[in-house]
């Protein structure tokens, strides 16, 4: 049997050489109108509070397996990366990376 090493952190997600796919739950108006046209609908507010997670089977237990009030439609959202701000690693100080078993070199 061939051993496969799995990493003990690691973030699971769908992505392409343009796009990250990640998944987020709304209720029927909100997912019927981003279905029918493509984009969010004027049903969609983006000062609500909202929760994307790059796991469709997180954001399934998440949203109660569709479920949950307002959460019964789950979407499969492609960002675009010319769209995303720009990130950096978080310098983290040496005693907290001890604390979770961190590297301070983001490369390893």
């Amino acid at each position: 049997m061939l051993a496969v090493s799995v990493p003990h952190r690691q973030i699971r997600a769908d992505y392409d050489e343009e796009s990250l796919i990640v998944y987020q739950a709304f209720s029927r108006g909100i997912a019927e109108e981003a279905v029918a046209s493509g984009k969010f609908g004027p049903s969609f507010s983006r000062t609500r509070m909202t929760w994307i997670k790059p796991s469709f089977r997180w954001m399934l237990y998440r949203c109660g397996f569709a479920t949950k009030p307002g959460q019964e439609h789950v979407l499969a959202i492609h960002e675009a990366q010319a769209l995303l701000p720009g990130e950096r690693p978080y310098p983290l100080p040496a005693d907290i990376a001890a604390i979770i078993g961190a590297t301070r070199d983001p490369s390893r």
